[in-house]
C-alpha cells in the first residue's frame, strides 16, 4: 500500500481535542497512586489539555507547545502504568528461567524466559528514562529552559554539574528574579540535592548507563546467585561492558585485602530491588519537580 492511495478517505477519526472532564486512565491513575499526586494537579490545572484551553503564555503559531507539552505529560503518566505491568512480566519469566536447582529437582522450566526476562527488562529502563526525559520536555515548555522538543534530562544534570561554581558565586546577589528564575533555582537544587551530591551514590550515571547499553545493544550482563534455601536471584554489574569471561582465574576467588570479587562487580541488591527503588526514586523526583512545575503553570496561567 502506498500514501497516495490512502488519501481519499472522507472520515477522519481522532481523540476529542477539546475536554471538559478528566479521562478515566488519568483518574484512576491518581486513585491507585500510579502517577504522583503533583503530575495529576499540573494535568488538572492545564484544564486536561483542552485545545481550547491553551494559556496565552504557550500559545504558538502552529498550536505545537501546548499540545507537545500536553504529550509529555500523558508519556509519564502512561511510562509509570507500564512500570507494573513490566516488573510483573520480569517476574513471571524469571519464575521460568533455568537453574539448575531446577534441573537437580527435574521441574519444568522454559528455555525462551530469559529472552523474554531480557526483553521486559530492557523495555522496563527506557520506560522509566523516558520518564525522565518527558518530564524535561514539560521544563521546556512550562520554563522555557532546554531545548524545547529535544529535551533531554541528562543534558540539564550535566549543565547543573558544569554551572555549579558560577550558580554559588550569582545566586546570592540577584535581588529580584523572575517567576521563571525562581522555579528553576528550585528544579536546581533540587536536581543537585538529588543526583549530584556526594551522598546519591550515582544512582543516576549507572541508571543512564545500563538504559543507553540495554537500549543500543540490548545485551546484558547479569549473574545469578543461590540463597541458603536454593533460591536464585539475578544481580547487575557496576560496569559495562562485563563479560564472565574477565573474572575467570584459577585458585581463590579473593583478592589479597579478602574482599570478593564479586562484591566490587555487582551492585548490592537483586534486580527486583534494583528496579522498585529506582521507580521509587523516579517517583519521588518527578513528584517534587511537578510541584513546582504546577505552581508556576498556575502563576502563568493566570497572567
Amino acid at each position: 500500500m502506498k500514501f497516495k492511495d490512502c488519501l481519499a478517505a472522507d472520515v477522519v477519526v481522532s481523540a476529542p481535542l477539546a475536554r471538559s472532564s478528566p479521562e478515566d486512565s488519568w483518574v484512576a491513575a491518581r486513585d491507585k497512586k500510579i502517577i504522583p499526586g503533583s503530575l495529576y494537579k499540573l494535568y488538572i490545572g492545564a484544564d486536561f489539555f483542552s485545545l481550547d484551553k491553551c494559556p496565552k503564555f504557550l500559545v504558538d503559531d502552529q498550536r505545537i507547545i501546548f499540545s507537545h507539552l500536553g504529550a509529555s505529560i500523558d508519556l509519564v503518566k502512561s511510562s509509570f502504568e507500564d512500570y507494573h505491568e513490566l516488573l510483573d512480566l520480569m517476574k513471571k519469566y524469571d519464575a521460568d528461567t533455568y537453574n539448575p536447582i531446577k534441573k537437580l529437582k527435574n521441574e519444568t522450566f522454559d528455555p525462551s524466559a530469559p529472552k523474554y526476562f531480557n526483553r521486559y527488562f530492557q523495555l522496563l529502563l527506557i520506560n522509566m528514562y523516558s520518564i525522565l526525559d518527558a518530564t524535561a520536555e514539560a521544563i521546556s515548555a512550562i520554563l522555557s529552559w532546554g531545548n524545547f522538543g529535544k529535551a533531554s534530562f541528562a543534558k540539564i544534570v550535566k549543565k547543573i554539574r558544569g554551572d555549579l561554581k558560577t550558580i554559588a558565586s550569582t545566586s546570592n546577589n540577584k535581588i529580584i528574579v523572575s517567576t521563571d528564575e525562581k522555579y528553576r533555582e528550585d528544579i536546581i537544587n533540587l536536581i543537585k540535592k538529588e543526583i549530584i551530591d556526594d551522598n546519591n551514590n550515582e544512582w543516576f550515571e549507572l541508571f543512564k548507563l545500563y538504559r543507553d547499553k540495554m537500549a543500543h545493544f540490548r545485551y546484558h550482563s547479569g549473574f545469578l546467585f543461590h540463597d541458603k534455601d536454593g533460591k536464585f536471584y539475578h544481580f547487575l554489574p557496576r560496569q559495562w561492558p562485563y563479560y564472565f569471561q574477565q573474572g575467570v582465574t584459577y585458585g581463590k576467588a579473593q583478592d589479597s585485602n579478602g574482599n570478593s570479587y564479586f562484591t566490587d562487580l555487582l551492585i548490592e541488591c537483586d534486580i527486583f530491588e534494583y528496579c522498585e527503588g529506582l521507580h521509587k526514586k523516579i517517583y519521588e523526583l518527578t513528584e517534587k519537580i511537578f510541584q513546582s512545575l504546577s505552581e508556576v503553570y498556575s502563576i502563568k496561567k493566570q497572567k
